[in-house]
């Protein structure tokens, strides 16, 4: 369709609506994610934990949460080449006018 071409739409009734949308989620993922989503509702912090040593995220009993020194060590042990990859171009809210920290909207 050409750029400067109109498209025509016109507004349609809730009743003239077709049913919902297919799940988007692939049924086989949903099928392996729902229990590891409910483990972690029901049991918090020791089911994350437990799913992320199944997996392979962390080796059982390693650190999963840092202090700022921790982080402020290991990024000076880090080139500044590598350093320079975490200075991205800011997107979303991080690049609008901002009032007291808090993103102002147009």
């Amino acid at each position: 369709m050409p750029v400067n071409e109109c498209i025509k739409m016109r507004r349609v009734q809730c009743s003239e609506m077709g049913g919902l949308a297919p799940d988007p989620v692939d049924a086989k993922a949903r099928e392996i994610a729902e229990p590891i989503v409910n483990a972690i509702k029901a049991r918090g912090e020791e089911a994350l934990l437990e799913y992320a040593v199944k997996l392979g995220d962390l080796k059982e009993g390693e650190k999963h949460i840092y202090s700022k020194a921790d982080l402020e060590a290991a990024w000076k042990g880090i080139s500044e080449e590598e350093q320079g990859s975490f200075n991205v171009p800011p997107t979303g809210s991080e690049s609008l006018p901002r009032h007291n920290g808090t993103p102002l909207r147009r």
